[in-house]
């Protein structure tokens, strides 16, 4: 799916009829993730259900989170339209859960910041949302 090899991406935009490189930068849009949870099982055996319960679980919880939080990002819409700066932050916010808690000893912080950095965002939008 990435551009400029994406023939997936270029098949279906000639049956959309739309621009093929377009097309392609959304069908990585939609399908980042693909690339990247791989890395994140090599790095974080959790992942595949190596560790205890609650390390399974928080790791799995953060890693559902940051990959949601990006992909806010990236498409740039959660209950409204968001500009440059909130999609960045969006971003850095789900790269920040995307750490592995086990990774390092810090790392469960940075997952709690990022935590706190989402959920700021999506109060705020949901509140620039019902502003109109």
């Amino acid at each position: 799916i990435t551009p400029p090899v994406a023939i997936a991406a270029f098949a279906a935009a000639t049956v959309a009829g739309s621009e093929p490189m377009r097309t392609g930068y959304a069908a990585v849009m939609f399908g980042w993730s693909a690339y990247l949870i791989p890395f994140l099982f090599v790095v974080s055996p959790v992942l595949l259900m190596i560790g205890t319960t609650g390390q399974i679980l928080g790791v799995t919880a953060a890693t559902v989170a940051g990959v949601w939080a990006v992909s806010v990002g990236l498409a740039g819409w959660l209950f409204c339209a968001t500009g440059t700066p909130t999609r960045i932050l969006f971003i850095a916010a789900g790269a920040a859960l995307l750490v592995p808690g086990t990774l390092f000893e810090g790392a469960v912080l940075l997952n709690l910041a990022g935590a706190a950095a989402a959920a700021a965002l999506v109060f705020a939008n949901r509140k620039r949302a019902a502003a109109g």
